[in-house]
């Protein structure tokens, strides 16, 4: 399993391409030319859960025409889930939602956005330690979840990753996406891969 992580600015459709991901996954369909493995999905939404659980997730099962029914894996939290809190409090608290919702642990855990899920700072060194230890000790490698955070820029520079430098670090796979709001257009890079070269890229565009 790998850790990925999708910054961008805001209007990019960052929560359209976790919607995305989530919705191939949890169907066990191929995302776009690749395979993927079918399994339980937790959307923790930070922003916008109603948005995503009621109009978003059941409008990709009808644009692709898939019957949309209780069955499908995948389930939204819109209450908050600290990753910087102690990290047993955290990961323990999530994998039971999969459980409890799948018969089985989840196998993806999406966090929009990143931020949302953190009582400190991203740029603190304490907190981002914090987190990075409860995504990848416990939630990745234990209980073989992949993980997907979605995250803005930065205020002050829109082409870096806001946060601290050891949390991009951490990840296998850091993503950029780019979005044009008047043609509902996206471009999602890889902007870096540990164990490949970047530059790959989708594009997307919203169909209402």
């Amino acid at each position: 399993s790998q850790a990925g992580v999708q910054a961008s600015a805001s209007n990019a459709y960052k929560s359209f391409l976790g919607v995305d991901i989530s919705c191939h996954i949890a169907n066990g369909e191929d995302w776009h030319g690749n395979q993927t493995k079918q399994g339980g999905v937790v959307y923790i939404a930070g922003e916008g859960a109603y948005g995503i659980q009621r109009l978003r997730i059941p409008g990709w099962h009808k644009h692709h025409g898939i019957e949309f029914t209780d069955f499908v894996p995948i389930t939204v939290v819109s209450v908050g889930v600290f990753l910087d809190v102690p990290k047993e409090q955290a990961a323990e608290r999530l994998y039971k939602t999969g459980v409890a919702a799948f018969g089985r642990p989840a196998c993806l855990y999406v966090f929009d956005v990143l931020k949302r899920s953190m009582k400190g700072s991203e740029s603190d060194d304490i907190p981002v330690a914090a987190v990075i230890a409860t995504l990848q000790d416990l939630l990745r490698k234990e209980y073989g979840a992949a993980i997907l955070t979605l995250t803005h820029t930065g205020w002050a520079d829109q082409t870096r990753a806001r946060g601290h430098t050891d949390l991009w670090g951490s990840f296998d796979t850091r993503l950029k996406a780019e979005g044009n709001q008047e043609t509902l257009t996206t471009i999602l890079e890889v902007d870096r891969h540990k164990d490949a070269e970047g530059g790959h890229s989708w594009g997307f565009r919203l169909d209402e």
